[in-house]
């Protein structure tokens, strides 16, 4: 396995989907509970402006390089071949199978009830092998909740916790209380109970690792998606640019 890559205020260090299904097999078998992030160009902008949820995500485990802009600035600024690593699609692909083969027990923790529900029933007419022991939807107060959703999480003894409640939130919330999380892998894992659920449509193979997976979820969601896509992506390019052409970004790791 290639060690971590730098990239700017964060690093990654999961280069390739082969690594990636490797670590999450040798991971189910310790005894210490991993967190697992993605990196994208979102999550890229909120580590340059919110501070807090810096600190929270460099805390990781594992990061992921999810996005093809990810993927280019390890070239563009390194030299790094890389794969993209999307948990979403390599979850129908293949950690699905894994997690069934290995028995894991999976607990789900995002969305809306009824949402989640969907999504549950579609995960096992799907796949009849996959072990869910619990759930929980996302809407529960971070502040004053949280104690009792972890007692529930734990009870159900899962192997493996999923967490969708947004990108800031599901990051914050897990490093702050991994230590009383009682599972052995925590992945962040965006949209995917809404995509199970078949409220949203993930992107088709052929543009998972290309420049365009972006544009086919914006299609599904304009109004939310152009705003952030103008914002996020302008940050990302002109910091990128930057780091190659001057040089004098100071790593706060």
């Amino acid at each position: 396995m290639q060690s971590r890559i730098n990239i700017l205020n964060t690093f990654i260090n999961i280069m390739n989907k082969k690594d990636y299904l490797k670590i999450i097999s040798l991971s189910l078998h310790n005894n210490k509970n991993k967190t697992f992030f993605y990196l994208n160009t979102h999550s890229f902008y909120l580590l340059g402006t919110d501070k807090e949820f810096r600190r929270c995500f460099n805390q990781a485990d594992y990061i992921t390089p999810d996005g093809y802009s990810i993927k280019w600035a390890a070239s563009f600024l390194h030299k790094k071949q890389i794969e993209k690593v999307s948990f979403n699609h390599i979850f129908f692909q293949d950690i699905r199978n894994l997690f069934a083969e290995k028995k894991s027990r999976i607990f789900l923790l995002g969305g809306k009830s009824k949402e989640l529900e969907a999504a549950i029933k579609n995960l096992v007419n799907h796949s009849s092998h996959l072990n869910i022991v619990g759930q929980n939807h996302g809407y529960f107060d971070k502040k004053n909740e949280s104690e009792e959703v972890i007692l529930k999480i734990n009870s159900a003894q899962p192997d493996v916790l999923l967490v969708g409640i947004g990108m800031t939130e599901s990051v914050e919330w897990i490093i702050k209380n991994k230590n009383a999380i009682n599972a052995k892998l925590v992945f962040t894992v965006g949209n995917l109970f809404d995509i199970i659920g078949e409220g949203k449509k993930i992107a088709p193979k052929f543009l998972y690792n290309t420049p365009f997976e972006w544009f086919y979820r914006l299609l599904q969601e304009p109004l939310k998606l152009i705003p952030r896509y103008i914002i996020v992506h302008s940050y990302f390019i002109y910091n990128i640019l930057k780091e190659k052409i001057f040089g004098t970004h100071t790593s706060e790791l």
